[in-house]
């Protein structure tokens, strides 16, 4: 409802179908859960306002949806998957990467005193925003990438991480289009079928 609220604001001066937009903003801006009981997913308050700031100034719909400058320091990112079991993490990045959800144990609260679990790695992914909560059974939490614009900024980084790990050589140009293809038309096939 903020979201609808923000983008009548924003488009005062010229009005936005939002019947069209709102899908839009749901599939790259939406998809957050904090807690698994939640019935709705929530809106990443902060590429919201930049859309509804750019369409403000500049009246226009964006032409790419993602903005760049919410992406944290590459380098700290990479440095999150040396912590403790680098090779445990690259394992479970690469499980991210190829199925639609990931499980493993919720960590609420990390100790030096034991060793750093997958579960240790997939908690600290979700409290950087990278993950989020799906569900929750058996003592288990399934977590899943929120949204487009976290699979545009980070998964990709994460996938270009895994390729340099193993000297895999990838052509970019069916990537790209298979990304396209998942963007556009919403099919994933292309790029899981090549990846």
């Amino acid at each position: 409802m903020e979201v609808r609220e923000i983008l009548d604001i924003a488009s005062e001066k010229v009005p936005l179908d939002l019947e069209t937009v709102m899908p839009e903003l749901k599939r790259w801006y939406n998809g957050y859960k904090f807690n698994t009981a939640q019935k709705e997913t929530l809106y990443n308050p902060s590429i919201v306002l930049y859309f509804a700031t750019h369409y403000q100034g500049l009246e226009e719909f964006l032409v790419t949806m993602l903005d760049k400058n919410i992406a944290s320091d590459y380098h700290k990112i990479r440095l999150l998957l040396t912590v403790d079991n680098p090779e445990q993490n690259y394992e479970v990045l690469n499980r991210i990467i190829e199925q639609d959800t990931v499980t493993g144990e919720l960590t609420e609260e990390f100790s030096f005193e034991k060793l750093f679990s997958e579960g240790d790695f997939l908690s600290l992914l979700f409290y950087n925003g990278f993950l989020t909560l799906e569900d929750y059974w058996g003592g288990d939490t399934t977590f899943r990438v929120p949204n487009y614009v976290i699979q545009r900024l980070y998964l990709d980084y994460f996938f270009d991480l895994l390729k340099e790990r193993k000297t895999i050589i990838v052509n970019s140009a069916t990537i790209r289009e298979a990304v396209k293809e998942m963007a556009v038309k919403g099919n994933p096939q292309l790029f899981f079928a090549y990846i």
